[in-house]
């Protein structure tokens, strides 16, 4: 009789061990998915000011990066798509010519390396168990760092 309470007892703790597991998993997820959507949605409002004749896609499109799964391609595609259609505004406005007439943004790459880079590393990361947190923290970094650059790209490019 002692064995069988002892058993109910302790099957009753490891449900209330999964429990709190499954409520931390679910926190985290959907501290995961806030982190996501803000990034997009910073990604999101840069890439709406580039004049439309000059975007590679509709910006709208941006929002697949928060879609699970493809949101990883999309944010890889993204990260270069947004910062060549700078480019391309900059190139078409006559930004920054130089002695060959090229146009060149006065943002450098506009963030074209970073972007791949994060974005790269926070795919990776993700995708990795054990030290691929570390590469997804890594990733993040770098990906706040392009959008800081694309924010600059944006600024420019409306200050004409």
């Amino acid at each position: 009789m002692v064995g069988i309470m002892l058993a109910q007892q302790s099957n009753g703790e490891e449900l209330a061990a999964i429990g709190v597991l499954a409520g931390l998993l679910g926190v985290v997820l959907l501290f995961v998915f806030l982190v996501n959507l803000v990034l997009t949605f910073f990604l999101w409002s840069a890439y709406k000011a580039v004049p439309a004749e000059h975007q590679k896609v509709p910006s709208g499109l941006v929002w697949l990066c928060v879609l699970p799964c493809l949101g990883s391609i999309a944010l890889i595609v993204f990260s270069v798509l947004v910062p060549l259609s700078f480019q391309a505004a900059f190139a078409a406005r006559g930004a920054g010519q130089d002695s060959a007439g090229r146009g060149a943004a006065p943002q450098g790459d506009c963030g074209l390396l970073l972007g791949l880079l994060g974005s790269v590393g926070m795919v990776v990361g993700s995708a990795i168990p054990g030290i691929g947190i570390l590469l997804g923290v890594a990733g993040l970094v770098v990906f706040i760092l392009f959008l800081v650059k694309i924010a600059n790209c944006k600024r420019a490019l409306l200050l004409g």
